[in-house]
This record gives C-alpha cells, structure tokens and sequence, in this order.
C-alpha cells in the first residue's frame, strides 16, 4: 500500500510492499536509459597550494574583492532581508528555487504573502524572473501559488532542460537558490519559501546576503541558467550595473551544472577535505555520499584530522526514507574515525543549513546536501569564504549547532543498540539512494 505521511506542505509518499517492487523496478527501467554523468571530481594535489590558489586552478570560480556578507541564520531573520530586498526592487528581481511550499494549513502562509508580493511588483513595472524545480513544486505546492504568479506578471519558467533523454527531464534539476534585486543584492542559502523556513522555531537553516561586485557573478549564474533553458536576455549590461565596494571581503560565488558538465562544488568539497590540517566541520542535512566522498572523508579522518559531520535524526527528518539511506553510512564513518552527529530535536524540526568550514581557512554556505542528487544530478550553489574574520562567523555558527543540547554523537555504543531489523532496513535503501 502507499503510505502517506502530510505534515502542511510536506506531502511526502513513503512506498512499502508491493508498490515499492513496482517503482524499484520502474527505477531499474529508468537506470537503463539513463546517462549517468561523472562527477567525480579530478585527482587534486593539495600540497604547496593555498585553498584560493586551487579553486582558481581547478575550478571556473573567482574571487570578487570589495565585497560583503551577512549572515542570516534562521527564519525571522531570513524573512526580513527576503522581503526587505524584494520591496526595494525598482527594476528587476530574479529568483531560482526548489518549490514555494502549500502553507494553506500552517499557521502563516508564508508562500503566498511571497507570492502576492511577487506578483504585486511585476504588476508595478519590475521585471520578475523566475526558475523553479517542477517536480519539487507539484509534490509540495499548490495550484493557487502558480496562478497568482502568472497572473500577476511573473516570468514564470520551469526548470526542464530542452531535447535530451528522458533523463535530461526527470533526472537534472535545480536545487540551487538565488534571490537577486537590481544587481545590487543578493541572497544565496538554503532556503526555499514556505513556513518551514521561514516561520519562528522552524527549521534550523542558513542564508547569506551578499553585496559588491560579487553580486555581478551570481547574476550571470542566473542569467545563464536563464539562457539555457531558451529564454533571451537580451541586453546582459542592464542587468548588470556598476558595482562599488561595499567592504573588504574577497567572496566566491560557486555553481554546479552537472548537465552541463560543471562540477564545481564537488570540486571544492574536494579540495576542502584534503586542504584540512586540524578539522573540518560539515552540516549535511541529507547525508548520502557517492562512494568518493565517503572515501576521501575517510583517508581525511586518517590523516589525523577531526572530522565532524551534523546530519539529521529519524524524528527531525521531514522525510521518513531519507534517514535509513543517512545511516547506512553511519558503521563505517564511525569505524573510520570519521565523527558523526545527530540533530535530534524532533518534531519534524529539520536541520537544513548547508554549510563547511576548514581549519581557520575556508568556509562554505550552499545548498549542496552532499548526497547523490546535490553530488551526481542537481545544479547547485553557494559561496566560499576565505577571508579570516568571515571564516570565522561561519565556525561560530556551526559550533553553536554542533553543540545544541538535542546533538548527540553517534557512537559504537550507539550503534550496537540498534536492532537488527533497523539495521537491514539501512542496506535495502541503498538502490533508492543512488536517485534520491
């Protein structure tokens, strides 16, 4: 039978019995015409070389001096800088996101204030651009959203690459979020727009507001993505204006585009963990690693290095088949030295921010999950900090979390507990974890 499990927005089908032998198999069907891409970033020789210096080597990514950041850590604060930005739009806004969430049974209706206001600024003359998931967005949103959007004026464009395999179409999606007003302002992060995120002791997440000419690098991101799914531009230098300093911070805005063959953040991850001296700390909400990541997390653990990982529990998940994939990592993490937390603060109260931090000498926000869709199929982005003192606000933030009352550590002890029946649930979910 389907189980379904409804939380507001968050309708989440769960698949048991003879269904999921139906839709494994489905899968296998789609396995076969799939073109799996390789992501697998290329054999990085760390030694001599500063973060910054192998970033410029490897990857297409720059720094843009003379720019700023803040960040905005959890909903009220993520509210006021989303709303603030998009009141202040005089001549364009463009977003890319996952979905806007049905919060038509939460106790705010997030997603449609953002909607109604979207909608009201395009009406005003404000050129509003929008490319969101449509997978993402019929499973957890409603009709009445997209109608409001259109109808209001926005350019509202699903995200579905043109021609190519069935693959092209249900495989390679956006994860990525972007919020960017008059190329002047941006807010890069988690965060999608619903409740969840944005409402007062919700999820636990991470934005960053970014300003100076950084922001121009992340406008040509959209306007790139804007292209490829076969929009014209047009003229590129209205969007993007001269940019002044607006402090003295050297920031990296970062994609990925796996279909275009742009790995650029497993890239990163890659050159974080093997640039690690003393200890490298991870938020991965929706731990799911290729068999690269696992490996290389391990030989870091090896060298001597800590390395700590915050992932979600059961209780905090919001999607009941993503934990046993998360734990089926867990024996060999922990026998690897590798240090595995656990959120555990329950009540579907999901730790959602992205977010790395390397020694005293790099620090990423994103929204790459570092599982198989962030790792193999999603566009994705983020920024990469390397100047000390944002370096450190990012450590501050991580540790706080890491050191939340409802943070356990997973342990041997732990996991010798679990009963078997749990345990042989973790190694059936495997094949599902290779798609989600």
């Amino acid at each position: 039978m389907i189980r379904r499990h409804t939380r507001g927005c968050n309708r989440i089908v769960g698949l048991t019995g003879h269904s999921l032998t139906l839709a494994s198999v489905g899968l296998l069907l789609l396995g076969a015409c799939v073109r799996w891409p390789d992501t697998t970033p290329p054999d990085i020789d760390v030694s001599g070389r500063t973060i910054d210096q192998l970033l410029d080597r490897y990857t297409d990514s720059h720094r843009d001096r003379g720019s700023n950041m803040e960040l905005l850590i959890d909903g009220p604060d993520s509210y006021a800088a989303f709303m603030g930005l998009i009141e202040s739009a005089e001549d364009h806004i463009n977003i890319e996101t996952l979905n806007f969430d049905d919060d038509s049974e939460q106790p705010r209706d997030f997603s449609m204030e953002f909607a109604q206001l979207l909608a009201g600024k395009a009406r005003s003359g404000v050129e509003v651009n929008l490319i969101i998931d449509p997978f993402m967005q019929f499973a957890l949103s409603s009709p009445e959203i997209v109608k409001v959007l259109t109808e209001g004026g926005v350019n509202y464009r699903d995200f579905v690459l043109p021609g190519g395999c069935l693959d092209d179409q249900l495989m390679r999606r956006t994860h990525k979020k972007i919020l960017l007003v008059d190329g002047r302002r941006a807010i890069i992060g988690g965060m999608n727009y619903g409740w969840l995120y944005f409402g007062e002791n919700q999820w636990r997440d991470t934005n960053v507001l970014v300003t100076g000419p950084v922001v121009a690098t992340v406008q040509r991101e959209f306007l790139r993505d804007w292209e490829v799914l076969g929009n014209d531009v047009g003229d590129w230098q209205r969007y993007l204006p001269a940019l002044a300093s607006t402090g003295d911070l050297a920031i990296r805005a970062i994609d990925q585009r796996p279909a275009q063959g742009d790995i650029d953040l497993n890239t990163a991850i890659l050159i974080a963990l093997r640039s690690a001296v003393l200890e490298i700390d991870i938020q991965a909400p929706y731990f799911n690693p290729t068999e690269w990541l696992a490996e290389e997390l391990l030989a870091t653990a090896a060298r001597g290095v800590e390395v700590r990982i915050l992932v979600n529990s059961a209780a905090s998940l919001n999607i009941d088949e993503v934990f046993p994939m998360t734990a089926f990592w867990f024996d060999s993490m922990v026998d690897g030295g590798v240090r595995v937390f656990m959120w555990d603060q329950g009540d579907r109260r999901t730790m959602h921010s992205k977010a790395i931090v390397v020694d005293d000498k790099m620090a990423m926000v994103s929204t790459h999950n570092l599982n198989f869709r962030s790792l193999v199929w999603d566009t994705e982005n983020g920024v990469i900090l390397t100047d000390p003192e944002a370096v450190e606000a990012v450590r501050a933030m991580v540790e706080a979390d890491f050191s939340r009352e409802w943070v356990i550590e997973i342990d041997r002890v732990w996991l010798n507990a679990v009963p078997a029946e749990e345990r042989a649930s973790w190694d059936q979910t495997r094949f599902w974890a290779l798609f989600f």
